[in-house]
């Protein structure tokens, strides 16, 4: 047997021992999260939010007035205060824990009809019962006082999140 053959089986047996490896590792880890964190509960979840499918994708939607002007960090400011005001409606519920499981996906959109768009995304998520708040500017920096600035809508079940925001652009 040559040097170069030896060198070979070496680095055949090298990567069949990392791919045994890698497999025994995976099957501990997939044993473990599931003792650890049991994912099975939360695809049951039955809410006052209507989120009782079997495999229910919730998010959050940040709706934000275009016709403003906010600059990029204002904009930042905004949404941070809807998504804290919007899990503070949900905070304890099985949708704020999946919500927070599935990585706490959230998006920002934009739309320009004003004050009176806002208030009717509003209505219409509140009539299918998904959580939502309206932001409003203390007015110490770019904005008038109480003007509302950005709508947060969600943790809620992404279908319905969809059916009242599905129409919008991202920001």
């Amino acid at each position: 047997m040559t040097f170069q053959e030896t060198d070979e089986r070496r680095g055949y047996l090298n990567a069949f021992v990392c791919f045994s490896a890698g497999l025994v590792c995976g099957w501990v880890v997939k044993g473990a999260s599931k003792r650890v964190f049991p994912i099975r509960r939360l695809w049951n979840i039955k809410d006052s939010f209507g989120a009782g499918t079997s495999m229910c994708r919730p998010k959050m939607v940040m709706v934000v007035r275009s016709d403003l002007g906010m600059t990029s960090g204002k904009v930042a400011s905004q949404c941070s205060h809807a998504a804290v005001a919007c899990y503070e409606l949900v905070r304890g519920s099985d949708i704020a824990e999946h919500w927070k499981a599935q990585g706490q996906p959230k998006v920002v959109l934009k739309q320009d009809k004003g004050e009176f768009g806002l208030l009717e995304l509003l209505k219409h998520a509140k009539s299918l019962g998904v959580p939502a708040t309206v932001v409003r500017d203390a007015g110490r920096t770019q904005i008038s006082a109480g003007s509302a600035a950005v709508l947060g809508i969600g943790p809620a079940d992404s279908e319905k999140v969809d059916s009242i925001v599905g129409h919008l652009k991202l920001y």
